[in-house]
């Protein structure tokens, strides 16, 4: 594991950080999920896997998701 990682000095930051991991753990479920979707043809689980690309994108708040849609 890693060492001495300083803390988040403000709360907000704290909070932020928070919501960013949850989104990035949100994220790798849904690359798994899609995976298999992909490989089971499950239109089902690829469904639930874009959404759940979508919520994660939404907590890590990092994009625009309108340009990564379209491809750009």
């Amino acid at each position: 594991a890693f060492k001495n990682i300083p803390e988040p000095t403000t709360r907000k930051r704290q909070k932020t950080m928070k919501r960013q991991a949850q989104g990035m753990d949100l994220y790798l479920l849904a690359c798994s999920n899609f995976a298999e979707a992909l490989e089971t043809s499950d239109g089902e689980l690829a469904g639930e896997a874009a959404t759940q690309i979508s919520r994660a994108l939404d907590l890590l708040d990092i994009m625009d998701k309108s340009q990564l849609l379209r491809g750009q």
